[in-house]
C-alpha cells in the first residue's frame, strides 16, 4: 500500500465531518424524547376529552363494505392491467391501502407495520419490473414534499396538520405510483380530505373532532391510478 495524498485528505475530511456529527449523538435522542412526550400528551388529551376512538372489531356491515371495496378495486385493477404481474401488484396495493384506511378510520393511526412492508413491496416490484428509479424518486417526493410543507406551516401557524404517519404513507404511495403519479395523488389527497373532513364535521353536528386522513390517502391513490384513463 503506497502513501496517497488524496486518501489523507479524504481521511481528514471524514474526521472533520465526524466532529460536526458528534453533537447529534445527544441531540437526536433528545429530539426523539421530546417528540414522544408530545405525542403521549396529545394522546392523553384525546382520551380525556373523549375524542380518542377505541379499537374494536369491524361490525358486519363494516366488514361487508371492506370486502366489497376490495373486490371492486381488485376487479378494476385486473380489468385495466390484465391478469398479469402488474394487475396483481396493483390489486395488492389497493388491498394494503384499504387495510390502512380501515385502521386509520378506527383509531386515527397509519401503522408502520402496514406502511413499511407495502412501501418495500412497491419498490421491489418496480425493481423487478425495471422501473425502479421513477418509483424511488416517487417515494422520496411522497415523503419530502408534505414534510417540507408541514415544516413550513408549523413555523408559520404553530400547528401540525399532518403527522409523520402521513409522510410515510405518502412515501408508500410514491413507491407504487412513481414520481409521475404524485401530482395527481396530492391533488386527490387534498380534495378527498376536504370532502371527508366536511362529512365528518357535519355528521358530528359541527363538534370539535379529529379527522382521519386515511380516506384522503385512498382518494389520492384512486385519482393517480384512474384519472389518466379518462384522458
Amino acid at each position: 500500500m503506497t502513501f496517497s495524498t488524496t486518501a489523507l485528505l479524504g481521511a481528514l475530511l471524514c474526521g472533520l465531518l465526524a466532529l460536526l456529527l458528534a453533537p447529534l449523538v445527544f441531540r437526536i435522542p433528545q429530539r426523539l424524547t421530546q417528540q414522544w412526550v408530545r405525542e403521549i400528551n396529545e394522546y392523553t388529551d384525546m382520551e380525556l376529552s373523549g375524542l380518542q376512538p377505541e379499537a374494536s372489531p369491524l361490525s358486519r356491515p363494516q366488514a361487508a363494505l371492506l370486502i366489497a371495496a376490495a373486490a371492486l378495486l381488485s376487479y378494476a385493477a385486473l380489468a385495466i392491467k390484465g391478469l398479469n404481474p402488474e394487475g396483481v401488484a396493483l390489486s395488492l396495493y389497493f388491498l394494503g391501502m384499504l387495510l390502512l384506511v380501515a385502521i386509520n378510520i378506527k383509531v386515527l393511526l397509519l401503522p408502520d407495520i402496514v406502511v413499511q412492508p407495502m412501501l418495500w413491496a412497491g419498490l421491489l416490484y418496480h425493481a423487478y419490473a425495471g422501473s425502479a428509479p421513477a418509483h424511488i424518486y416517487g417515494a422520496a417526493i411522497g415523503y419530502l414534499a408534505p414534510f417540507l410543507l408541514a415544516l413550513l406551516m408549523q413555523k408559520l401557524a404553530r400547528s401540525e396538520f399532518l403527522g409523520r404517519g402521513d409522510f410515510k404513507a405518502m412515501a408508500m404511495a410514491g413507491a407504487w405510483l412513481g414520481a409521475a403519479g404524485m401530482p395527481l395523488f396530492f391533488a386527490g389527497f387534498v380534495a378527498g380530505f376536504v370532502v371527508w373532513a366536511t362529512a365528518v364535521w357535519l355528521a358530528r353536528n359541527k363538534a370539535r373532532c379529529f379527522v382521519s386522513t386515511g380516506p384522503a390517502h385512498l382518494a389520492g391513490a384512486l385519482t393517480a391510478v384512474f384519472t389518466p384513463l379518462l384522458a
